[in-house]
């Protein structure tokens, strides 16, 4: 990473620390978090916390999913939320064509 004032890596290490999912995919989230996590190398300094502050700002009901996941890479981390949004996603779409309602998925 090149040289940043110190008022853009504090922005960025605040952009960071206050991260989450919020209305975006598990993907774009990621995006985001690998983008910002290039300027906080100090503040996480091993994979296990970097999992961590990931799984920390992904949505509730995704963290739920993977509480008892055994999770060792960050990798591993992407990969299990993107599954827990997926078939989360399926979920919602079955039980909406159940009550014959239109589901938002394209078919």
């Amino acid at each position: 990473v090149k040289f940043l004032p110190p008022i853009i890596q504090e922005k960025r290490e605040d952009d960071f620390i206050k991260l989450k999912e919020g209305l975006l995919s598990v993907a774009e989230y990621e995006e985001r978090f690998t983008k910002l996590f290039k300027f906080v190398l100090d503040l996480v300094v091993t994979e296990q916390k970097r999992i961590m502050r990931f799984i920390q700002g992904l949505n509730v009901e995704i963290q739920e999913s993977l509480a008892a996941a055994q999770i060792t890479t960050f990798t591993d981390a992407l990969d299990k939320a993107q599954r827990v949004e997926n078939a989360k996603s399926q979920s919602k779409a079955f039980h909406a064509r159940k009550r014959g309602k239109p589901s938002d998925t394209a078919e």
